[in-house]
């Protein structure tokens, strides 16, 4: 999906929490995110977007919603869903 953005920065992480290098990442995001993550989640700019795995089309409006907000930083950001 990140490819649709074009030129913008987009950046998709896959932690995979069976590897000790994958676990490690976890607590990181953890910490940084200052809550409990649960697992499947969707993290952006170190905040929980997504409990679970969300559908195509609401994880794309989330992701167009945040590069508008840096263009407008009045925009809404986007909420946990």
């Amino acid at each position: 999906m990140a490819a649709e953005f074009g030129d913008e920065e987009v950046t998709v992480e896959v932690v995979t929490l069976k590897e000790a290098q994958g676990a490690e990442r976890y607590r990181e995001l953890r910490r940084d995110a200052g809550q409990h993550l649960p697992v499947p989640s969707v993290l952006l700019e170190n905040r929980l977007i997504f409990s679970g795995i969300p559908e195509p089309e609401a994880l794309r409006d989330v992701i167009v919603r945040a590069l508008a907000s840096r263009e407008h930083p009045s925009s809404a950001a986007p909420t946990v869903s």
